[in-house]
Parts: C-alpha cells; sequence; structure tokens
C-alpha cells in the first residue's frame, strides 16, 4: 500500500492539483490530510462561509476527481485554523464515500494497517479555537488573541478562552481517550500538532512550540507512525522533516514555498520508501534519533 501525507494546505488550489498528479503518477492507494484544509483568506467575520464556499466548490470536486483518477481512499482531519462548523458538510461527503474523517474513529487500510486521528494543538496566538485546548491537565488557561472565537453553533462567535479551555479537556486528558489500535507495528495516527521538542514542531527561532502530552502518548504507546502538521517550517528550521522516537515513525512534511510538500512511503517499508517531495529520501534527509 502506497501513502501519501500532506498537511496545512490552506486553500491553495495548486497544492491540491499537485496531490492529484503525484497520486498518479506515484500509484497511490491511500492520500492522508493532516489538517488546515481550508482556506485562511478575507474578513474574518466571513472566514466561515469563504470555507463552506470553497469545500463546495473546490474540495468536493478535489475528492470526486482524486477518487475517480487514482481510486485511493481520501483521509483527513481538519486543524485550528479549520471551522468545525465545516464538519456537517464533510459528513455529508463520508457518507457518500468520498473521505473518511479520522478523528477519534478507527479504519482500516490494506495489509493489516489501522489509522485514526486526532486535530487538536496547543493554544496559539489565532483566532479560531475550535480545535485548541490546554496542553496538559494542570496548565493554566491564558488570553492568547484579541478575538477568540468557535464556530461549533454554525456562526462565529466570541468567547472568553479563559472560561473556554477551563471547561474542556486537556490534549493530555484526551490522549487517554484516544482509540488505541491493537497492532502498534501497523497502526498509523494522524495528529495535527507534532510532539513537543523534536525536529517537527520548530519555529523559525528554533523554539519548541508542540505538545507534550502527544510526546508522551507516542513514548509510551509507541505506534508505527506519526502523521503530524501545524508548524510549516520545521523542517527547514531543523533540517529534518522525519524523526524516530523510540520505535516509532513520526514525520512533519511542512509546507513553504510554492511546491507541495508531501510525503510518500509504502506500508510494507516505511523508512526504506520514505521520501519528500522537495527534500528526498530517508539517504539525502537524515533524521535525529531520540528515546
Amino acid at each position: 500500500m502506497r501513502i501519501l501525507y500532506t498537511s496545512d494546505l490552506h486553500g491553495r488550489t495548486d497544492l491540491y492539483q499537485e496531490i492529484i498528479i503525484l497520486s498518479i503518477q506515484q500509484k497511490i492507494n491511500a492520500v492522508v490530510l493532516g489538517g488546515d484544509l481550508f482556506p485562511k483568506q478575507g474578513r474574518f467575520i466571513d472566514s466561515l462561509e469563504i470555507q463552506m464556499q470553497f469545500i463546495e466548490d473546490l474540495f468536493c470536486p478535489f475528492l470526486i476527481e482524486l477518487k475517480d483518477r487514482t481510486g485511493a481512499s481520501i483521509y483527513c482531519i481538519l486543524g485550528n485554523d479549520d471551522w468545525a462548523a465545516t464538519l456537517p458538510l464533510l459528513h455529508r461527503f463520508e457518507s457518500d464515500r468520498l473521505v473518511h474523517l479520522l478523528d477519534h474513529q478507527v479504519f482500516q487500510l490494506s495489509d493489516g494497517w489501522s489509522i485514526t486521528g486526532y486535530p487538536y494543538v496547543p493554544p496559539t496566538p489565532f483566532s479560531p479555537k475550535d480545535f485548541e485546548k490546554r496542553d496538559l491537565k494542570n496548565d493554566s488557561p491564558i488570553h492568547t488573541t484579541d478575538f477568540p472565537a468557535v464556530s461549533r453553533s454554525g456562526l462565529i462567535e466570541k468567547i472568553d478562552e479563559v472560561v473556554y479551555f477551563s471547561r474542556q479537556s486537556s490534549i493530555e486528558e484526551d490522549m487517554i481517550l484516544l482509540p488505541r489500535i491493537p497492532n502498534h507495528q501497523k497502526a498509523v495516527y494522524v495528529i495535527h500538532a507534532p510532539p513537543y521538542d523534536t525536529a517537527l514542531d520548530r519555529l523559525g527561532k528554533g523554539r519548541s512550540i508542540g505538545s507534550k502530552a502527544i510526546r508522551h502518548f507516542i513514548n509510551k504507546e509507541q505506534p508505527s507512525i506519526t502523521l503530524h502538521g501545524h508548524i510549516h517550517e520545521s523542517p527547514m528550521v531543523s533540517g529534518f522533516y522525519w524523526q524516530k522516537i523510540g520505535e516509532t515513525l513520526s514525520i512533519n512534511p511542512g509546507q513553504m514555498g510554492s511546491r507541495l510538500s508531501a510525503v510518500i512511503l509504502d506500508s510494507m517499508q516505511p523508512m526504506e520508501t520514505l521520501s519528500h517531495t522537495r527534500y528526498g529520501n530517508v539517504q539525502s534527509h537524515r533524521a535525529i534519533n531520540s528515546d
């Protein structure tokens, strides 16, 4: 089974078209999209409407064309810049078998592999808070932006984020409830936030801002593969788009520049076949090993 993984497309139609072309060329069986899929543009107050229109006009046709031209199954989670109010529309596409939404659901891939996902990230300086939570249970909720907002009612509504976060479970608590895939050697977890203090969570000045709870989950559970995104520049800053955490292969392809940043791997030999559309294969782009 050949897998293509990418994240943080932010509604860029050129990148979506590259996915189709690459999937045809590489004979891809499963396309996995790791969150932040829809546009982040225009007036903030119009951003939900813009995302809904993008889904109808561009994302749905993309799903249909990709499926028609490749036969690949498509799996996705949303990210912190995607509004949760788009989910009912996506569930409609899921019922039409165009896409599989991974959030807290396990799906069977071929070759005995299974896949599930989790969209939340620790608090950011950005306004949308639908997919943000405190990282650790004992973290104190803080103010991060002048206009924190959620959309689960179907409208963009301003919130008191300190109150909001204090009432939500933390990522640490969610990791306990995350579905477990019994065969760790054939388990793929798609988690928008990267693990803390790795090559996958570095901002422009090298600061780590990933999730400590997700790092702990990987250390403890040791799934075969975890796929991340969120920090676009991390591979350029750290020099690495993948890292071994114990026996787990963790990947953040990043998303910078005019070309698609994506990884391709074969489930039969993930490490041996792993390659990046911009940075090359494992041999040409070294990894950091950590316990």
